[in-house]
């Protein structure tokens, strides 16, 4: 526990300092965000967390959980010069990075969605719309289709189909192309993760 507590602390700090460095003004255009002084509010899955130049903090003021404080410091220090505009949609596979990462993806963000909600469509569709999941301008052939805004310029799209007499429930989570320019694909995978465990929350709530 004590040699994780150094890793988490270290990228703490590798990340703080990166931050410090950061005109938060001119990136928070590009990121649809919002600042205040030293502050950045970057809304992530619905939920107002600030960014400071001593780290990722959420409404209540306390720090972020390490895998949203990796994702939001990320959005802000690998930030794109110029908002990219490519709006089709990818799989995690498809992304040319993400080959070390598929199988986890999988296995972590598809796979326990697919399981946890097996005839349970009603209760995945409302942890997505508690998530702030709308109908989508196009939709697929699947039982479910939202739109779910993980961050202001990452939208996901959320597919899922029930099991029935023949096939095991399937789930599919795309993002847009332009998802790249703003996070690596380690973060898009932590990204997918989270919404796994929020959406498994969320469906608890009556």
């Amino acid at each position: 526990m004590a040699e994780q507590s150094d890793i988490f602390d270290k990228t703490h700090e590798h990340y703080i300092k990166k931050i410090a460095a950061l005109d938060f003004a001119a990136v928070a255009v590009n990121l649809g965000a919002k600042t205040d002084g030293d502050t950045v509010t970057i809304p992530f899955f619905t939920t107002p967390y600030r960014v400071t130049r001593e780290g990722v903090f959420t409404p209540e003021g306390k720090p972020a959980s390490f895998g949203v404080g990796v994702v939001l410091s990320n959005y802000l220090i690998q930030c794109p010069r110029d908002a990219p505009r490519e709006d089709e949609w990818f799989s995690y596979k498809d992304f040319k990075n993400a080959a070390p990462l598929v199988g986890t993806f999988a296995n972590t963000v598809e796979r326990p969605i697919a399981e946890n909600f097996s005839g349970r469509l009603t209760a995945l569709e409302r942890g997505g719309r508690i998530l702030g999941g709308i109908e989508p301008s196009t939709t697929f052939p699947y039982d479910l289709n939202l739109l779910i805004q993980a961050l202001p310029r990452i939208p996901l799209l959320l597919l899922f189909n029930d099991a029935d007499d023949e096939f095991p429930a399937d789930c599919k989570v795309l993002f847009e192309k332009r998802a790249e320019s703003f996070l690596d694909m380690e973060c898009l995978a932590i990204v997918g993760m989270l919404l796994a465990e929020y959406l498994r929350r969320c469906s608890q709530v009556k």
